[in-house]
């Protein structure tokens, strides 16, 4: 399955690229990937000052105002 990802940022959006690599929904390692992948993403989020909201799946960061 091709699967892409882009970034939308006030409309705008980042080039489409293709994701190559994946866990599959569903999957019993899709939580702990979760975390470990979050868990350096909320490290860089606190840099920039911004907020993260971490959903079961995903993750929005917002950038505060």
């Amino acid at each position: 399955m091709d699967r892409t990802y882009c970034v939308v940022v006030d409309g705008v959006s980042s080039r489409v690229i293709l994701v190559t690599c994946s866990v599959p929904r569903g999957s019993v390692l899709e939580p702990l990937l979760f975390i470990l992948y979050t868990a350096e993403l909320m490290d860089i989020v606190a840099q920039y000052k911004t907020t993260l909201h971490p959903l079961s799946h995903d993750a929005c960061i917002y950038d505060g105002l």
